[in-house]
């Protein structure tokens, strides 16, 4: 790689992706970012972003200027304008996140671009199983977020077919860990800030549903090497491989901040209740075998916010 696109540059994958890429090649690859705003909402200072494009992710206009002014070799796609909960509005989830990414297959076929990486959802696609989960398993999404997912996933493969577009696409498990700024997706960072906070943790369930969660720096450096390892036309599931409840994770925030609490509501149709992937296909393409443990990757996230919160 040496002109990449990072769409979606500021926000909490994109953040570290490109923190990981200026790591791992030393200024031998150039990050040209994309994002709503011109600067990141941390002041994130990664010196391999060589230009920033600021805008709408529907203005084709604006892409077809990103394409023309830069060289670019692969994409990373990290946008979605939706999460599961947020998705109920299908049309809009369509709209905004399934058309705007074929028209950016569309400018990449016409501009001679072929590799993309898509991040696309091991628990949305999948949908409620206690099985562990290979990516030649039918999908079940149970939210439009997921069903979008499967849609663009289908799109890139018959782009793949049509225009010699080459993909890669991750089916990313629940990522935790520095840089992660929503306050209501996401339950290890929203449950740490929240103890910090000395607020209550609304857990939909009653907390004994399983989901594999995985530490940010383990997430991105998986991305990167399923891309050095060449692994174009692969579906592959990213995640830590072990499954752990919310009450566990609930836990392990209790003992690291006394005083927590948290209260349980009745669970959304939308929610993935419990989800479990089988993430050889990683280890058989990368040789990543190990994986940043649930305690670490906590007093991690939460030594990051700690120093945040001393910076305000």
């Amino acid at each position: 790689m040496k002109n990449v696109l990072v769409l979606g540059s500021w926000g909490f994958i994109g953040s570290n992706l490109l923190l990981a890429l200026d790591r791992r090649f030393q200024g031998t690859c150039d990050i040209i970012a994309f994002d709503r705003q011109e600067t990141h909402p941390l002041h994130l200072i990664c010196p391999s972003v060589k230009k920033v494009y600021a805008g709408d992710f529907l203005d084709q206009t604006l892409f077809e200027q990103i394409f023309s002014e830069n060289q670019i070799d692969t994409v990373f796609h990290l946008v979605s304008s939706t999460v599961p909960a947020t998705s109920s509005n299908v049309r809009f989830d369509v709209e905004t996140n399934l058309l705007p990414t074929i028209d950016i297959l569309d400018q990449m076929a016409r501009h001679g671009v072929s590799k993309i990486v898509y991040l696309s959802s091991g628990g949305a696609v999948y949908g409620n199983s206690s099985s562990r989960h290979k990516e030649s398993d039918e999908v079940f999404p149970i939210s439009s977020y997921g069903a979008v997912k499967v849609a663009i996933e289908k799109y890139l493969f018959m782009y793949a077919h049509q225009k010699g577009i080459q993909p890669l696409v991750v089916r990313l498990s629940n990522p935790y860990g520095p840089y992660h700024m929503n306050r209501k997706q996401g339950l290890i960072n929203v449950a740490l800030r929240a103890a910090m906070n000395e607020e209550i943790v609304q857990i939909w369930g009653d907390g004994t549903n399983r989901k594999d969660f995985i530490f940010i720096d383990d997430c991105v450096n998986a991305i990167i090497d399923l891309v050095e390892a060449e692994s174009w036309g692969n579906i592959v599931n990213v995640g830590s491989g072990s499954e752990h409840s919310l009450n566990e994770i609930l836990q392990v925030v209790s003992e690291l901040k006394h005083g927590f609490s948290w209260q349980y509501s009745e669970s959304r149709s939308f929610d993935t209740l419990n989800f479990a992937l089988d993430v050889s296909r990683l280890e058989a393409l990368t040789g990543m075998h190990a994986f940043t443990s649930l305690s670490e990757g906590i007093q991690k996230t939460y030594q990051w916010l700690q120093r945040q919160h001393e910076v305000r």
